[in-house]
């Protein structure tokens, strides 16, 4: 029986570091609850780290919603995040939806995907998993250092769920129909300033 269920809110897929020298997965709220005492995010590529503190930022954003200097400044003084507004939020966010959007496999508004649509997904458009990662062969892209047909690749939900957060910022002109990212066919320049945790790097 195929996997069903994979909410990004509670389900560990972050790998992180943490100050103490542990590590661990952590879901999106056991991220916020402990993004005091993360020192990084383990991930090897550079455009899913990106993507997966792009999505973390925004949602940070949408959840505080700090409107100056001066309010970011008041939750740096608090030295972490709010757990309960965070989950307040993701609850506003199920209910406004009328779903659990969290949910990689939701049938309505699977997070971070479109939901399945029997005009446009038949079998004939199937596409592989490999289409996630820009450093994946497929397609016509030659074979270097992964030797294996696109076809041939199978990620968990959670490998999935990083691919997943970069796609939409980095994915580039794949043919007829397949347009360029949120950034247009030249992406800029993607700064993060380091600072000792992830909650401090998150706000500034």
């Amino acid at each position: 029986m195929g996997i069903k269920s994979f909410d990004a809110l509670t389900q560990g897929w972050i790998p992180v570091a943490m100050i103490d020298g542990s590590v661990r997965e952590c879901g999106l709220l056991d991220f916020f609850d402990n993004a005091h005492v993360i020192k990084n995010i383990l991930e090897p590529s550079p455009i899913v780290k990106y993507g997966i503190l792009r999505l973390i930022t925004a949602f940070a954003a949408d959840a505080l919603r700090p409107e100056s200097t001066k309010d970011l400044l008041k939750l740096m003084d608090v030295g972490k995040f709010n757990i309960d507004s965070m989950k307040k939020y993701a609850e506003d966010c199920k209910k406004e939806m009328n779903s659990n959007c969290f949910d990689l496999f939701d049938e309505k508004y699977p997070f971070l995907q479109s939901a399945f649509n029997s005009d446009y997904d038949k079998v004939d458009n199937l596409k592989s998993v490999a289409f996630l990662f820009r450093d994946i062969p497929k397609a016509t892209s030659h074979i270097h250092f992964v030797h294996k047909l696109e076809y041939e690749h199978a990620f968990s939900p959670s490998v999935c769920l990083r691919g997943l957060c970069a796609l939409n910022v980095f994915a580039l002109a794949g043919g007829q129909g397949y347009s360029t990212g949120i950034n247009g066919a030249f992406p800029p320049w993607f700064v993060l300033v380091r600072k000792e945790n992830l909650f401090k790097m998150i706000l500034v």
